[in-house]
């Protein structure tokens, strides 16, 4: 099956399932996603009930990537941040790697 993301805006709620052909849905809640311009930094945050499939997440500017390592998902954590010094523009989008491998946008914002 293909997996599937919604979710827009700067802090908005949204829910993400993804799905496996081999099981039943896994589901990672995204319950915030957050981005800051503070000097000549741009914060990011966002927040998951469940990081259940996710082997991890990457942060874009347009087609830029953000982050050269994948932020990896931690099964006590919630809270997430990531602080870049990109000078460009957006829009800003948060994906996560699936453990199988696919990746899938879980929040954009201007």
């Amino acid at each position: 099956m293909t997996p599937l993301a919604l979710g827009t805006g700067s802090s908005a709620t949204h829910s993400l399932a993804i799905l496996t052909s081999s099981s039943a849905p896994t589901a990672a809640i995204l319950s915030g996603f957050h981005v800051v311009h503070a000097g000549d930094a741009i914060r990011f945050h966002w927040r998951v009930a469940s990081g259940a499939g996710l082997r991890g997440f990457f942060l874009t500017a347009g087609t830029h990537r953000l982050n050269r390592l994948l932020i990896a998902v931690d099964a006590h954590r919630h809270s997430y941040a990531y602080r870049s010094r990109w000078q460009g523009h957006g829009p800003y989008l948060l994906h996560g790697l699936l453990q199988g491998g696919a990746v899938v946008t879980l929040a954009t914002t201007g």
